[in-house]
């Protein structure tokens, strides 16, 4: 696959897989993703039940860091030279690194480096900021546990926003800032006042507006929508380290990505924007089945090991 300037992947045309399964997504999960709270839930576990399959010659470990639990996928002849903090998406309401094991274990892979994800609270349960201080727990007791390994935080949908307020307030706590931040389609701006929540509406293969509005207020609890650290788009992004973020052009979150590198390149962070023609929320959840999302991983480790995310 060839590049256009500014790191936008050229996409002639979509590989069989995604002709089919991009249509089979929108007709299994939009009609699900507009109901209420309790059955968006029970959805986005269904779907993290059949794309929970790791890949052949990973291990897949349950433990706890920093008092939070986490599952660790490690790849074959890992050489402990860097690890990766990884943040589910589920919009803070649902999922678990469970259903993030084909994604997170062929990270391991194309990366080399241990992937730590993070099983943090969820709301209406534990609404702000118990997701927050659970991602702060782990990353600064993966830092305090492996000293001389340079770590990346990385996460998708919510689990985006959450790697940018996660670096955040690690900076302004004082601790050790990643080595670099990757963010998949990430949530943002829980405020959902993008363009694009609007105008990609209809090209939406998973989101609903509506069920991300009512997720937003589950989760900031008594919080405004617009804090910094819930919404991290409104946030000060200077001193953040390198930032990679991927998203697809059919998303109504595309605005949240652009806006978001904007943001970070004005306040002098090295961003690498990459916008994927004609594909959908997350894609990489088809990793190994999808060769757009093989390739999208691809590029993260190639973001991962660049020596400006050194």
């Amino acid at each position: 696959m060839s590049k256009q300037r500014d790191d936008v992947p050229m996409i002639t045309s979509l590989s069989p897989a995604a002709r089919i399964l991009g249509p089979s997504t929108s007709a299994t999960l939009r009609p699900l993703l507009r109901r209420g709270f309790a059955p968006r839930r029970r959805a986005l576990a269904l779907v993290g039940g059949a794309l929970g399959q790791r890949a052949a010659g990973t291990s897949v470990q349950q433990t706890t860091l920093g008092g939070v639990p986490v599952e660790i996928a490690t790849p074959p002849r890992y050489a402990g030279a860097a690890s990766i903090v990884y943040l589910h998406g589920g919009a803070y309401v649902a999922l678990a690194p469970r259903g993030y094991r084909r994604l997170v274990t062929r990270l391991a892979l194309a990366t080399g480096c241990r992937v730590v994800a993070v099983d943090y609270r969820l709301a209406p349960e534990h609404p702000y900021p118990a997701a927050l201080e659970d991602a702060v727990a782990v990353c600064t007791a993966e830092g305090a546990e492996r000293p001389h390994e340079k770590f990346v935080i990385a996460g998708d949908s919510a689990g985006g926003g959450l790697t940018v307020a996660t670096a955040i307030a690690l900076r302004d706590r004082g601790y050790e800032l990643p080595a670099a931040l990757i963010c998949i389609s990430p949530w943002v701006d829980l405020t959902c006042s993008g363009d694009s929540v609007t105008t990609r509406a209809r090209q939406e293969r998973i989101l609903s507006p509506a069920g991300l509005a009512a997720d937003a207020r589950l989760y900031a609890g008594a919080e405004q929508l617009d804090s910094p650290t819930v919404s991290p788009l409104f946030a000060d992004l200077s001193g953040l380290p390198p930032m990679m973020i991927q998203v697809g052009d059919d998303e109504v979150l595309l605005d949240d990505a652009t806006r978001l590198a904007d943001a970070a390149r004005h306040a002098g962070v090295t961003v690498s924007l990459q916008i994927w023609p004609r594909l959908w929320h997350v894609w990489h959840l088809y990793a190994g089945l999808l060769p757009e999302a093989d390739a999208a991983i691809r590029a993260i480790a190639d973001f991962v090991h660049e020596p400006s995310a050194s």
